[in-house]
C-alpha cells in the first residue's frame, strides 16, 4: 500500500466521523419535550374517552407546570368529565379548564 492511498483512506474515515447519521439528529429531542408531548397526548385521549368525544375543538397545551385544556361542549357535566379525566393524570401540574359550554 502506498503512503498516498494510506493517507487518503485515513482522510475518508475522518470525514465519515464528522458526518452525523441522520437518525441521530432526529433522536436528539430533549427528554422534557418528549415527556410533555406524551402527557398532552395522554390527556387528549383521556378527555375524548371520558366525554365520548363530545368536546369539540379540543386543544391541550402544556407550558411549564401549567396544563390548559380548551374546546367547546354542550353541557357543564361534559366539562366536568373532561376536568376529572385530566386531574386523574396530573401529578404536580396545575390545570386550567377553558372548555366553553355553549
Amino acid at each position: 500500500m502506498s503512503s498516498a492511498s494510506f493517507h487518503q483512506d485515513r482522510g475518508e474515515s475522518a470525514a465519515k466521523k464528522d458526518v452525523e447519521p441522520e437518525s441521530a439528529r432526529h433522536r436528539a429531542v430533549p427528554a422534557r419535550v418528549r415527556e410533555s408531548a406524551l402527557l398532552t397526548a395522554q390527556v387528549e385521549a383521556a378527555v375524548r374517552r371520558a366525554t365520548g368525544d363530545r368536546v369539540r375543538n379540543l386543544r391541550v397545551c402544556l407550558e411549564g407546570e401549567t396544563l390548559t385544556i380548551t374546546g367547546r361542549c354542550a353541557t357543564f357535566y361534559c366539562k366536568q368529565l373532561a376536568q376529572q379525566a385530566v386531574l386523574a393524570l396530573l401529578s404536580e401540574e396545575t390545570l386550567i379548564n377553558k372548555v366553553d359550554v355553549y
